[in-house]
């Protein structure tokens, strides 16, 4: 990486590579940036400097820089394009009001992810001293308990729209207890593929390379919907282990080194559904799964509210950028 601006205290830098992402902050430090990032200065006697990162994060900017940047894999704005960008600009002191009240929005919101962060780590801690304990008792291979069902393999014969393209899953598509639909890609599915690949409420999709067992429970988020072969399918044969404990099993595990165990030490791990298969996995009692499931929906409960409050803080930050400017 060359190296190829300074920046001060005071200034703001800003992403040109990938806009979309909105990569916009104000520094408090000294340092040297690549030539990806440009380095924003506010003009004293027109732009407050607390000011200046509110408007590199409006809505309007943003869809300018979207506008104004060019390439396919990785695509750049320029300074030359982002200088005929113009807003509204308030006087000196509504800026500041503006500002005050807008980065105390952000605060709040930066108090909420600490409270989910914090949140987080008590159920780690809870999780370990479960699933330690729960893993010295019975045990069984995971395919006693579950069916496991690798996705479809992409095929650029398939891609062509028109032929039963269907919306599926992909390994960035499954975060860890959630589904993230922002990108959601379509792909041919035939008659037998359609049967067997086909998503019910309740299975689990498990990654299968990258973040190895990062999963989560489908629960007919779409009323329709498949999955890639970067995905397991996990679908329950009984009741004995209900799919959340099993995606909270598949958290401990990622996170006590089980998973790396299996894949070995390749640089690009892949858990194998031959693999998977074979994982030992505990087998609770019918009154531990139960307590265990009442706690769990607590902590749900308790993220559900942050994250709420969090999209919240963002939407009215967003909002009230949109309107003053």
């Amino acid at each position: 990486m060359t190296f190829t601006r300074r920046f001060r205290p005071g200034q703001v830098l800003f992403g040109k590579r990938r806009v979309y992402q909105s990569k916009a902050a104000a520094i408090d430090f000294e340092g040297v940036c690549s030539g990806d990032i440009l380095v924003f200065e506010a003009i004293p006697d027109r732009l407050t400097s607390e000011f200046l990162p509110l408007v590199l994060h409006s809505e309007d900017f943003q869809r300018h820089a979207l506008a104004t940047s060019a390439g396919s894999l990785s695509p750049r704005t320029n300074w030359t394009d982002l200088a005929k960008y113009t807003f509204r600009l308030p006087p000196l002191g509504d800026q500041r009001r503006i500002a005050e009240l807008l980065w105390a929005t952000e605060t709040a919101g930066e108090m909420y992810g600490r409270a989910l962060e914090a949140l987080e780590s008590v159920r780690q801690s809870w999780r370990s001293e479960i699933f330690s304990r729960w893993t010295s008792g019975p045990t069984c291979s995971l395919d006693e308990l579950y069916e496991v069902q690798l996705g479809k393999k992409l095929d650029p014969k398939v891609r062509v729209p028109g032929q039963d393209m269907r919306p599926y899953l992909r390994n960035i598509n499954v975060r860890w207890r959630r589904f993230d639909f922002t990108d959601i890609k379509k792909l041919s599915f035939s008659g037998p593929d359609r049967d067997v690949l086909r998503l019910r409420n309740g299975d689990v999709l498990a990654c299968e390379g990258r973040d190895v067992g990062r999963s989560a429970v489908w629960r007919d988020q779409l009323d329709e919907c498949y999955y890639q072969n970067t995905l397991h399918r996990l679908r329950p044969k009984n009741q004995t282990l209900p799919p959340d404990i099993l995606v909270e099993y598949f958290s401990w595990c990622s996170e006590s080194g089980r998973f790396a165990k299996l894949v070995g030490d390749s640089l690009i791990p892949h858990l194998t559904a031959a693999r998977l298969r074979k994982l030992s996995t505990p087998v609770p009692t019918p009154k531990d799964a139960l307590s265990f499931l009442e706690q769990l929906n607590e902590f749900d409960s308790t993220e559900a509210s942050l994250r709420s409050q969090i999209d919240r803080t963002v939407s009215m930050r967003n909002a009230h950028i949109g309107i003053m400017l």
